[in-house]
């Protein structure tokens, strides 16, 4: 039994680490969030006046709350390109017509499939995390504690991580259905209505609920940010959204697995 087990985690690490690579050396990776995070540096954040405004946010606010913020801001954009990228990684594999040699492989479908969600996202996370990484080197230069670091894995994971898993698993999932461009163009519309209309109060929008991936109502509850947008979440609030979010990914990865195993046979 544990030479099974053993083996069974040498082939999802192996297939773990290349759809890593394979995702990670794309140019389009790199352009993409590349020119979002220039975007939001001076556009957003106001270019050269980001370094006085996070320093007068310290003088107001815990180094927790304004890690938080960013956290929370930068989630508002950047998992738009985490979707856009991703959607043509399982349709991929039919197209350069791999997926019949991976089928004569000693490897579950469903092992292949968990691999390349958890290895494609991680790869995809890698240059979202370095784009933060700038923001928040901004707080270290202004706070001088290395303090910094663990607060925004902290916050990272409370804020960012349950939104970018169901965006993952639903940009997996999508494009098996339909046209890998059109899926792009429709997951880009729902996001900027679904996620970014903070504001609108006139077209429904669920972007003030606890369904929205964006973190916005998680970091409104733990942390408190975006009080003049959202008022007060409570807690409760941002854990059921939480919840709502990693049962939704589950439920969806497992509906593509046994998906894609009736295709096999069909």
């Amino acid at each position: 039994m544990k030479a099974f087990q053993t083996s069974r985690s040498a082939q999802f690490l192996g297939i773990f680490k290349y759809e890593f690579w394979m995702q990670v050396r794309r140019p389009s990776l790199w352009i993409f969030f590349g020119l979002i995070t220039v975007y939001s540096y001076f556009v957003v954040a106001g270019g050269s006046h980001l370094y006085p405004a996070l320093k007068q946010e310290l003088a107001t606010h815990s180094m927790l709350f304004t890690i938080a913020d960013i956290v929370g801001n930068g989630e508002l954009l950047l998992p738009l390109c985490v979707g856009c990228l991703l959607a043509d990684r399982l349709v991929r594999d039919r197209r350069v017509k791999v997926t019949e040699l991976f089928n004569t492989m000693d490897v579950s479908l469903n092992m292949r499939l968990w691999g390349k969600y958890f290895g494609t996202l991680t790869a995809t996370i890698v240059p979202l995390i370095l784009a933060m990484g700038i923001f928040i080197a901004y707080i270290y230069a202004a706070t001088q504690s290395l303090l910094v670091i663990p607060l925004f894995v902290f916050a990272f994971l409370i804020i960012a991580l349950p939104g970018l898993l169901f965006v993952a698993a639903f940009s997996l999932a999508c494009p098996v259905f339909m046209p890998v461009p059109l899926y792009q163009f429709l997951f880009a519309g729902y996001w900027l209505w679904g996620n970014l209309f903070l504001k609108q109060k006139v077209l429904p929008t669920p972007s003030r609920s606890i369904l929205t991936p964006s973190g916005a109502v998680i970091a409104n509850g733990f942390f408190g940010t975006n009080t003049e947008l959202l008022g007060i979440t409570p807690a409760y609030a941002s854990v059921a959204s939480m919840i709502i979010l990693i049962v939704i990914t589950a439920i969806v990865m497992i509906a593509l697995s046994r998906f894609l195993k009736w295709q096999q046979f069909h």
